[in-house]
């Protein structure tokens, strides 16, 4: 289980995750256990054959889901999209490890600059 901030002081906070739970001000934010799936896993379990689109949006914690989905990722994902930035655990995890491993299993790989493609 991971525990996430809860409530409606957080509702639509686009920067908590995992290490948003915690004392703010010495008072105890509200918040609710939720559990955890590792994707490959997952899509083992439900038998899942194809994924076109795969979508990672987990504030920081972008590289674990990644991780955690190789073999997702290596033989029933067509296309796949994730956040970069400097929460999380992209605080010690390079980019280019990241694409790296992804063009090693045949993706090409881009990313979006505030004025063009990469």
């Amino acid at each position: 289980l991971a525990r996430f901030p809860a409530g409606d002081s957080v509702r639509g906070a686009e920067t908590l995750g995992l290490w948003g739970v915690g004392d703010a001000g010495g008072a105890r934010e509200a918040v609710a256990e939720v559990p955890l799936y590792v994707l490959d896993q997952h899509v083992q379990q439900e038998r899942v054959r194809h994924i076109d689109v795969l979508s990672i949006d987990t504030e920081g914690n972008d590289p674990l889901v990644l991780a955690g989905a190789r073999r997702t990722l290596a033989s029933r994902v067509r296309y796949v999209e994730f956040e970069y930035h400097s929460h999380g655990v992209w605080q010690t995890t390079a980019l280019s490890a990241v694409v790296k491993e992804l063009q090693s299993m045949g993706f090409v790989c881009y990313w979006l600059g505030k004025d063009r493609l990469w």
